[in-house]
């Protein structure tokens, strides 16, 4: 499912116009045609954390080219680690070779991982 079927769903199952959604996550009417028509997406990860506070989703859902009805829930990620890992080796591979992320994001979301890593190393000796 593309980007621009997602927004269109979204959209309508909120009932906004295509307007007002562009209102809602600041951008403009055209901006959001298209998304929903052109293929486009949006060049700012702020607009993608907009959407997903309209919408009530991740921000990954938005992301991924998974319908949203398929996108690994929680529950699902700690009955299977390994379907777990894949999807969350997917989602940060799209975060890093889309231009959502400027370099300096990209560097602290490595970090991040990095810390966690490390942490973890720590908590369970």
């Amino acid at each position: 499912m593309t980007f621009g079927e997602k927004i269109r769903e979204l959209r309508r199952q909120a009932g906004l116009s295509q307007g007002e959604l562009g209102d809602a996550v600041q951008v403009t009417l055209r901006t959001v045609r298209g998304w929903e028509t052109e293929g486009r997406c949006p060049k700012k990860h702020i607009t993608y954390v907009r959407l997903a506070e309209v919408f009530g989703c991740k921000v990954s859902s938005l992301m991924s080219d998974h319908p949203l009805s398929e996108d690994a829930s929680a529950e699902e990620t700690a009955a299977d680690p390994a379907a777990g890992i894949r999807t969350i080796m997917d989602r940060l591979e799209e975060l890093f070779t889309g231009s959502a992320l400027t370099g300096e994001e990209k560097l602290s979301l490595v970090t991040e991982i990095q810390m966690l890593y490390l942490n973890s190393i720590q908590n369970n000796n």
